[in-house]
């Protein structure tokens, strides 16, 4: 019960989040999981894995899982009962950005594409860099926030295994838009 408001009250949290940030779908997406803006970086400057930096005002594209699919249950026909089964459609919906960004020449501007996470590893095998995050009260706010995403939009065999691991800490994940190209590029 208290999970069931406490899910319909993040629903309505990232519509209203989306609309403001203007996070939105990527076009030709056949699920609706990943959500994407445009954004300038605003952290340290990062070396990336290709040997360029991201500098405080440099153009990204920000992702976001869509809490919205996720309160559904189910992706697609599948029904969602733990955080692998999400991995091939995640990967389907990278491959849609792709080709959005080829087909609207976005890509020129932007020099890396990520965002932030609690689940560094499950990034780890799309590609993505982890970096950690700085310790301030945003990231502490932040780490709070996804955790309790986590726990709303966890299946109860996920919360079992959920509770018996320790507390993750907010990472951020990016990946140069070159090496995106060549890993998503079909």
């Amino acid at each position: 019960m208290l999970k069931t408001l406490i899910r319909s009250l993040i629903v309505q949290w990232e519509k209203l989040i989306s609309k403001i940030k203007r996070i939105q779908p990527i076009d030709g997406s056949s699920y609706g999981l990943l959500c994407i803006r445009t954004a300038r970086y605003k952290g340290k400057t990062l070396e990336l894995t290709d040997k360029s930096r991201l500098s405080k005002g440099d153009f990204i594209i920000e992702m976001h899982l869509s809490n919205i699919i996720l309160a559904k249950g189910s992706v697609g026909n599948a029904t969602v009962a733990s955080d692998l089964q999400l991995f091939p459609y995640i990967r389907a919906e990278l491959i849609i950005l792709c080709k959005y960004l080829h087909s609207h020449e976005l890509h020129t501007k932007i020099k890396a594409i990520g965002g932030m996470t609690i689940h560094g590893p499950g990034l780890r095998r799309f590609g993505f860099t982890l970096y950690p995050a700085q310790k301030n009260l945003l990231t502490a706010l932040a780490t709070i926030w996804m955790r309790i995403l986590r726990w709303a939009f966890s299946r109860p065999r996920e919360a079992v295994r959920l509770r018996n691991r320790p507390p993750k800490n907010l990472e951020y994940f990016y990946m140069p838009i070159s090496q995106f190209f060549q890993k998503y590029d079909v």
